[in-house]
């Protein structure tokens, strides 16, 4: 082991102090790069599961989320920002009829008027 000098040891305690500031200082900086990095990838992720979700809404033709993939998307964006959470929303996509409405399921009226499909009714009856 080597042994150190009195002056060389005064020389390593004056440094001493700026170096910690220095190192804290890059510490601090990093942690934000960090933090603000694990921010845009958090962001990257939301918006490539929003276009999964409004991907999937397209291929099933839902009609009241917008007619282009582009507007299923703002709906979908606009929905996650209103807090709607996007797992119920691609469950409710999946399980809803291809070319139908998402939600729109009780729309007819009782009592089986022509409007929304109540063909099948009329030809039951006869």
């Amino acid at each position: 082991m080597r042994k150190i000098s009195g002056a060389n040891a005064q020389r390593i305690l004056e440094a001493a102090p700026a170096i910690m500031r220095s190192l804290a200082s890059e510490r601090d900086a990093l942690l934000e790069k960090n933090a603000s990095l694990n921010e845009e990838v958090t962001r990257y992720r939301r918006e490539e599961r929003i276009r999964k979700v409004a991907g999937l809404a397209h291929n099933r033709n839902l009609a009241s989320m917008g007619e282009t993939e582009g507007e299923k998307v703002a709906y979908v964006r606009e929905a996650v920002e209103q807090g709607k959470d996007l797992d119920v929303m691609e469950e409710a996509i999946g399980i809803s009829a291809p070319n139908g409405s998402l939600g729109g399921l009780g729309n007819s009226p009782v009592g089986g008027s022509r409007d929304s499909g109540s063909a099948l009714e009329s030809y039951l009856r006869g």
